[in-house]
């Protein structure tokens, strides 16, 4: 079961809008970073606030951290044959 934190913080003028600080205890748990974007929900009557997952828009975002060539050492054993395949 993960670990709860629960941390005291204040409601604050910032603008023609509120603000919250979020402990640094937090952001380092969760990993956050400065300008990262969170979605807000009201879930229950709270807050919820939750690091945004960006979507991969391309093959190259979607493979960007991919570490391998695609080169094997070698053919695979795929075992014997076990219906109607050709032999090669």
């Amino acid at each position: 079961m993960e670990s709860q934190a629960q941390y005291r913080t204040t409601l604050s003028q910032w603008g023609n809008s509120k603000a919250v600080r979020l402990p640094a205890a937090i952001l380092k748990k969760l990993n956050l970073l400065d300008n990262q974007t969170l979605l807000v929900s009201v879930e229950d009557n709270s807050i919820r606030l939750s690091p945004e997952q960006k979507q991969a828009s391309t093959i190259h975002e979607l493979f960007a951290e991919w570490d391998q060539d695609g080169l094997g050492e070698g053919e695979l054993d795929w075992g014997q044959a076990k219906g109607q395949e050709l032999e090669w």
